[in-house]
């Protein structure tokens, strides 16, 4: 019967914070691997050298940042490709410094990548180096520079700026879009994790009946992973004057409300063009976070323009930090010539508006379909859009009436419109509920996502209408 080895295997040595702390199960397993994988590169050079090229150097870079977005991996080196032990002498790798191989990975990617491991081991009087990538949870490593190798017969491309690797069988590659998702939806988790880890408490003082003010006795509330569905749902803010009286304190590491941005910066650098390159569901739960999303124009009429362009995604909250110009500039690259839906939200848009758009979108309209004698749906929702004589444009606009009710997931029971356009800010809590439900799957939360939006931020936008309107061409 052949030898039974004790070894785990390296998909799961890999995948270990410090793999190194069974260093000799490490060489163990290693020595039997007999090709290149997911989890394993050889190289024939030391990291460092006077012999070692820049396009090799760059390529053991490209190789850690594809093991650290994927599932982690191992480099040894000293190994040639056929597959040869062949090592190096101890002064050989004596020229390589651990910190100076993190600061080549990390001088070139963004965010860094942490929990590097390196050893080296003697074998067979030769001495081998290993460096080791864990997976990571800060998700995806993106480089930020261009490196080139001028050699006498040309230049050589070793990195390229923008780009995120991931490990396909025995190479490294960059990555697909369901690459993207998956290390998208690991950077979310690990980030619901970490906000449940680190809230410690939080004190909320006993009101008492009658009085506006708080007691001096406060309680504390203990919140954790393991808490019941019914429990009374918390939303965590960092902004005192969105505070309702109850909950008046939270501690929470800053990074946690960076995260959002972080995924909105990621997306920048992967895309020279500014589009969009995360699949709809990321953008879902961006709009869930929208009020921690920073506070800059171009990037938030960007996410705007995608939402209303591209996804037919609630978006009214972008136009309320927008200026007056970029909205009209953005209502007028909408061609109203599409049979698409999504121009159903610019109808609800100019409803909200009042009557100067109203004027505008309906000459607009008019022009682009008198001749066709099949109109789009649209064109007919809108007109019972502007022929509605509600008070609230906003019910004008989604075509409801107060006393219709929504089922909300989470609640008990449907809520009135009525209720939910009197109480805007739980509308909006509401609708980051929602998002959040659609970015785990339930797609066809999306039209109820589209409705709380507008209960939620309508009224917002319905006072930016005047300054709008006198900025849009007269017909």
């Amino acid at each position: 019967m052949p030898k039974r080895h004790k070894f785990r295997a390296i998909a799961s040595l890999a995948k270990l914070g410090d793999p190194f702390a069974q260093v000799d199960e490490v060489i163990g397993r290693l020595k039997l691997e007999n090709a290149e994988s997911r989890f394993l590169e050889w190289k024939s050079t030391p990291p460092f050298g006077p012999a070692v090229a820049l396009s090799t150097k760059y390529r053991v870079v490209k190789a850690a940042l594809a093991f650290a977005n994927t599932d982690g991996g191992f480099i040894v080196f000293g190994i040639e490709p056929s597959g040869k032990w062949v090592g190096f002498t101890k002064p050989e790798l004596e020229q390589t410094d651990p910190a100076m191989l993190v600061e080549l990975i990390n001088g070139c990617v963004l965010p860094e990548v942490v929990g590097l491991n390196y050893t080296t081991f003697q074998y067979n009087k030769r001495w081998f180096a290993i460096l080791h990538a864990p997976p990571s949870q800060s998700v995806p490593h993106v480089t930020t520079k261009d490196v080139i190798d001028v050699q006498p017969t040309g230049k050589k491309i070793c990195l390229n700026k923008g780009a995120v690797y991931c490990r396909y069988g025995a190479k490294c590659d960059l990555a697909t879009a369901a690459q993207f998702a998956r290390m998208i939806e690991k950077r979310t988790a690990y980030v619901k994790s970490e906000m449940l880890r680190r809230i410690k408490s939080v004190e909320i003082p006993q009101l008492l009946v009658g009085s506006p003010r708080p007691s001096a006795s406060p309680t504390v509330l203990r919140i954790s992973p393991g808490a019941a569905s019914g429990a009374t749902p918390v939303r965590i803010t960092r902004d005192r004057n969105e505070a309702t009286g109850v909950v008046m304190y939270e501690e929470l590491d800053a990074a946690i409300f960076e995260e959002i941005n972080n995924v909105i910066a990621t997306n920048n650098l992967l895309s020279p063009a500014k589009d969009f390159v995360f699949d709809e569901k990321v953008y879902y739960r961006i709009y869930a976070e929208r009020q921690h999303v920073e506070d800059v124009e171009d990037q938030q009429r960007r996410l705007a323009q995608v939402a209303i362009i591209k996804f037919y995604a609630p978006m009214v909250y972008w136009l309320t930090k927008l200026s007056p110009q970029s909205i009209a500039g953005l209502m007028q690259a909408i061609p109203l010539t599409s049979k698409s839906p999504h121009v159903r939200m610019l109808c609800r848009l100019t409803t909200l508006f009042g009557n100067c758009a109203v004027e505008w979108m309906s000459d607009g309209l008019q022009k682009a379909w008198k001749t066709y004698g099949q109109k789009p749906d649209y064109y007919f929702a809108f007109k019972k859009m502007i022929a509605d004589t509600s008070d609230d444009r906003r019910l004008a606009a989604l075509q409801l009436s107060p006393r219709s009710r929504l089922e909300i997931p989470g609640e008990n029971q449907p809520i009135s419109v009525k209720d939910l356009l009197s109480r805007p800010k739980e509308s909006a809590n509401f609708l980051s509920r929602v998002c959040m439900r659609v970015f785990d799957g339930e797609m066809t939360l999306r039209s109820l996502s589209r409705t709380l939006d507008v209960i939620s931020h309508g009224a917002d936008v319905e006072r930016l209408g005047p300054e709008v309107c006198a900025l849009l061409p007269k017909n």
